[in-house]
């Protein structure tokens, strides 16, 4: 059996190759294909570096914080988790960004959103990043008190699949806390 793979990046080229792949069924000599996609990178760990698509992520850190800034406060049964993320476009091409590609999965499933939280450090802004340049930045979700593990989802523009990293995140400690002292709101680097 014959196995054709043709690459079309403009609508004529489209044309002429479904029509080339039709005459060769047609004959019965073969399918054309395109290329798989890539497949889902593994999950991460914190601190380790993992690319899907030519963005890289890196998830540096991951924190839980009962406050972020002198009056932010999750609400009852909640708390602030608070991920350092490293967004590295190795593409020929500028990368939208925000932190709303950005969400939590529970070990129950339940998925939460990022939140913009006032007085947050360095937090991911919506921008772009120019071709092989990255960008670092905080991004915050509210979590139920009592879950200690979870799952970061970044879900790559134009891809089908996330960027998944098991989350573990630490409890504030009086190290985090002199930080915030000598001026850090949130404690992160």
């Amino acid at each position: 059996m014959l196995r054709v793979v043709f690459t079309a990046t403009t609508s004529h080229q489209l044309r002429v190759v479904s029509r080339l792949c039709v005459v060769l069924l047609m004959l019965g000599m073969g399918a054309c294909a395109a290329p798989p996609p890539p497949g889902a990178p593994p999950v991460a760990e914190v601190g380790a570096r993992t690319e899907y698509r030519k963005i890289a992520l890196t998830t540096n850190s991951a924190i839980f914080k009962d406050q972020i800034g002198e009056a932010s406060v999750p609400g009852p049964g909640m708390r602030f988790l608070v991920a350092n993320v490293k967004i590295e476009n190795n593409t020929e091409y500028k990368l939208i960004y925000n932190r709303y590609q950005f969400t939590v999965q529970a070990p129950s499933g339940v998925v939460l959103n990022a939140v913009a939280v006032p007085g947050e450090s360095s937090p991911l802004q919506n921008s772009t990043v120019d071709p092989q340049k990255d960008v670092t930045g905080n991004i915050t979700f509210k979590v139920p008190d009592g879950v200690t593990d979870f799952t970061l989802r970044y879900q790559v523009p134009g891809s089908v699949d996330p960027i998944l990293v098991a989350l573990t995140p630490t409890e504030p400690t009086p190290l985090n806390l002199e930080d915030k002292a000598e001026g850090s709101q949130d404690g992160l680097p």
